[in-house]
């Protein structure tokens, strides 16, 4: 056995740790996620965040340092009774 043979040989036996599937979405969303999804700026979406209309207004943030996420779930719920409110 070559050099070469033992390289090709020691090059297919190594193989990388399979990656899990991506999640369909993420758990969490910054502002900028929120405002790319909807396509505004992400100071309308503190505008929104603090939206005097309780109907209107962003569900509850959750902050892990000095980052302020929203979860997905919730983001979703919203954005579906803001299309209902539209729509009726």
């Amino acid at each position: 056995m070559n050099w070469q043979q033992r390289e090709t040989i020691v090059a297919h036996t190594k193989s990388k740790p399979a990656r899990p599937e991506p999640h369909p979405h993420p758990l969490a969303l910054r502002a900028a996620d929120i405002a790319s999804r909807l396509n505004i700026s992400a100071r309308h979406v503190t505008n929104l965040r603090n939206h005097p209309d309780p109907e209107r207004r962003l569900p509850p943030a959750f902050k892990v340092g000095r980052a302020t996420f929203w979860r997905y779930a919730d983001i979703e719920e919203w954005l579906n009774r803001q299309a209902e409110r539209s729509a009726a």
